[in-house]
């Protein structure tokens, strides 16, 4: 219960009357509920869509689901929490409860049931032609159609899950070339006319019926949108026109309303970046192959963000993991089916752009984007010369700092963090990690965010991976910068001002400030980070100013958390050395003589000192705990260094 009314508090009065509406048509659509769906009328796009070349190996027939493994190859229980070996109830969508573990994890049914393995079984068809894939693909689909009628179990709960399968059915209608196919194989023909096309047709309908809006409206509305747009470039239904004006609209506002002047996604969430650019990357394709194109700024936009994705990737292909993550992706056409897929929209970005800066050394062409632009643009990128070109990038107007210098075939790599705590009023996505520093060296994580480990499930897991004490910043008196309300809901944001940011030939700068203390204690947070790039040394300037007209006494906590492949040894006093079997290189951390240091691991009483690689996977790491309690007047100030040897 106080997790709803914290969600209130979020709302204006539109979305409120918008909740009571809502609510109100969840009981009248109760009554559509299992009702058999007449055959559609439809038909195929007239356009000339994709032409699919041979495609790379996808291996064999099991899916990793966080912790667990399915074998598509056999048959699959759509309602089972494989983590808990709970079983959702077959019951009307919109009344079951998701947001507690009584049931088990609606997080991973839906994994399940978003059918990332269906395209890689077409994969297989498409290159060996083996009637057995083919029944196994048909198989799937229509033990899904018996197992979830329509908004009946969880499944139907969530807009996002029904677009993200559609997305995916689409990709393998690609994949399988499914009007040829339907000519020339009468079993396929009628799978598709019988049991197929009903269930896209239901799936549509959903889409366009149960929109995410207002504070909901983040990457939901995103794939709703993609969804319906992608599908109906396919199929032709009766609603086809409007569902495909509606879905191209809000794709060509919400491509500009969910990202800053600079490409940057405001849900301030690393992973899901490449997430949310597919749907926005793989919508762009299928509209140039059904001539239902997109405007220029829709592009320009799109270009943004892979500008934003070149910049933040270190030299082996790694972001830096802030906000969540939860190992979330539109497709898993690929071989690897654990790649983090930044590389390959960065091909998608090369093709799209003939741009060389985007053809990275590392870059091969994948079965993504063999699918999607064909052999001949294919042989176009291979051809694009290669550019390696290594510089910091300052995104100053969304508060993220970026930098970087070549050393040869190694790198250092710093981002520093002053972008808002996420996107709308709950800013569900983000964490509470104003002004916090994440160091890469040859592109292995030293110092980390913690990560992200669970939403809904084991709550205080959940308070610690957002909380500020989980990244490498100041937090003050055992305080959040930020006030959360519950899983996936913050209250009260922080606000943040740039104060300075120059790049030079031998120095780069950074000077940002929160206001995340000043209601609750009056004191302010300035950090300032300098790079001198010939000496490879970082010095960070913490500056807490007192707002009050009295003295204030507080404590700071500043803790440094390295990923648990480092080794932390004590050097000399205030010094320690952070390395990593991988590289030779090293951090020498120099701290503060005003702190009172101490080396913690995987403590639980508090929670401290854990990392979180993957969704539902937690482990301990150390952390350099620095704090002590400070009576300040006017303002103190805390120095650290980072000397990369």
């Amino acid at each position: 219960m106080n997790w709803y009314i914290q969600r209130l508090k979020t709302m204006n009065i539109r979305e409120i009357l918008f909740r009571v509406f809502q609510q109100a048509q969840y009981k009248i659509k109760k009554i559509d509920a299992s009702k058999p769906i007449n055959k559609p009328k439809w038909g195929l796009s007239s356009f000339p869509m994709f032409k699919i070349p041979k495609l790379l190996p996808v291996g064999n027939e099991t899916l990793d689901i966080f912790e667990h493994i399915i074998d598509y190859s056999k048959s699959v229980n759509w309602h089972l929490d494989l983590s808990s070996r709970k079983t959702f109830a077959k019951k009307y969508c919109f009344d079951i409860d998701i947001r507690t573990d009584k049931n088990g994890s609606a997080k991973y049914v839906w994994e399940v049931n978003r059918m990332l393995f269906l395209p890689r079984l077409a994969i297989n068809y498409s290159n060996q032609v083996k009637d057995s894939d083919l029944e196994l693909f048909m198989s799937h689909i229509k033990s899904w159609k018996a197992e979830n009628p329509y908004l009946i179990g969880v499944n139907w709960y969530s807009n996002i899950e029904i677009n993200i399968r559609l997305i995916n059915w689409a990709i393998s209608w690609v994949i399988l070339d499914g009007g040829k196919l339907m000519s020339t194989n009468p079993k396929f023909n009628k799978f598709v006319n019988e049991e197929w096309l009903p269930l896209i047709f239901q799936h549509c309908k959903f889409s366009a019926t149960f929109p995410s809006l207002f504070t909901s409206a983040n990457n939901h509305l995103i794939a709703e949108h993609a969804g319906l747009f992608v599908a109906n470039c396919i199929w032709n239904f009766p609603e086809s026109k409007k569902w495909i004006e509606k879905s191209k609209k809000g794709l060509e506002r919400e491509i500009q309303n969910q990202h800053t002047s600079e490409g940057v996604n405001r849900e301030q969430a690393a992973v899901y970046i490449q997430f949310i650019t597919d749907f926005f990357l793989i919508s762009y394709v299928f509209g140039l192959k059904s001539n239902n194109n997109f405007s220029k700024n829709y592009l320009d936009k799109l270009v943004l963000i892979f500008e934003y994705i070149h910049a933040i990737l270190d030299v082996k292909g790694n972001v830096p993991k802030y906000g969540d993550e939860d190992n979330g992706r539109l497709t898993l056409l690929n071989t690897n089916q654990h790649d983090l897929n930044f590389d390959s929209i960065l091909i998608s970005a090369a093709i799209i752009t003939k741009n060389p800066k985007f053809k990275l050394q590392r870059l091969k062409i994948d079965n993504k984007n063999l699918i999607f632009f064909g052999e001949n643009e294919a042989k176009e990128f291979d051809s694009l010369e290669f550019k390696n070109e290594t510089s910091s990038s300052f995104f100053e107007n969304s508060g993220h700092f970026i930098f970087k210098k070549a050393l040869g075939k190694s790198e250092i790599y710093l981002h520093f963090n002053a972008a808002p705590l996420g996107y709308l009023s709950i800013a569900a996505h983000g964490h509470s990690d104003a002004l916090s520093l994440i160091c890469h060296l040859d592109g292995y994580p030293f110092l980390i965010d913690s990560g992200t480990y669970k939403y809904h499930t084991e709550k205080n897991w959940r308070s610690y991976f957002i909380s500020t004490s989980a990244h490498n910043t100041i937090t003050i008196n055992k305080e959040n910068q930020a006030i959360n309300g519950g899983p996936l809901l913050w209250t009260k944001h922080y606000a943040l001002k740039i104060l300075k940011s120059e790049i030079s030939d031998n120095f780069e700068e950074v000077e940002a400030s929160h206001n995340g203390y000043i209601d609750k204690f009056q004191l302010e947070h300035i950090r300032n980070v300098k790079f001198d790039k010939l000496k490879n040394i970082f010095e960070i300037k913490d500056t807490l100013t007192n707002t009050y007209t009295k003295s204030k006494n507080v404590e700071v906590l500043m803790p440094w958390h390295f990923h648990p492949a480092c080794s932390i040894e004590k050097s000399n006093e205030g010094s320690w050395i952070i390395s990593r079997p991988e590289t030779n290189r090293k951090i020498i951390l120099t701290l503060d003589s005003s702190l009172n240091v101490k080396k913690l691991y995987g403590d639980t009483n508090p929670i401290f000192g854990w990392y979180s690689k993957a969704f539902y996977k937690k482990e301990p790491c150390t952390t350099i705990k620095t704090d002590n309690y400070f009576l300040i007047n006017d303002k103190i100030e805390i120095k650290s260094v980072i000397e990369i040897i």
